[in-house]
């Protein structure tokens, strides 16, 4: 029997939230911050997110001072016990950290 590995519905959907909130931003062109990070604000840009099989990518844009300078690729059917490494339990993290972030700029570009 062959197993399609996928990505599982709950992270499909948060995916599609941020895909959503990212392109709204994009069209706005407003940035997000975020203290995620630490004490120092950290601008949340997105490019793009890309799902490829079970694997979820985050695009970044190459600016300083961003939440995340490089790609980061996901791997949503690994359980990581430590937290370290890139799975499930860090991508919905990371999904939640852009969400807040583009809600509150989209939101303070409307008034």
């Amino acid at each position: 029997m062959l197993v399609k590995k996928t990505v599982p519905a709950s992270i499909l959907k948060a995916v599609e939230k941020t895909q959503n909130l990212v392109e709204q931003a994009n069209k706005l062109d407003v940035t997000g911050i975020t203290y995620a990070g630490g004490t120092f604000p950290y601008y949340v840009e997105v490019d793009s997110i890309h799902i490829n099989g079970k694997f979820v990518t985050i695009y970044w844009n190459k600016q300083p001072l961003n939440y995340s300078s490089k790609p980061e690729r996901f791997n949503t059917r690994r359980v990581s016990i430590g937290g370290d490494e890139n799975c499930a339990k860090h991508l919905t993290y990371t999904l939640s950290i852009i969400n807040r972030a583009l809600k509150q700029a989209i939101a303070s570009s409307r008034l």
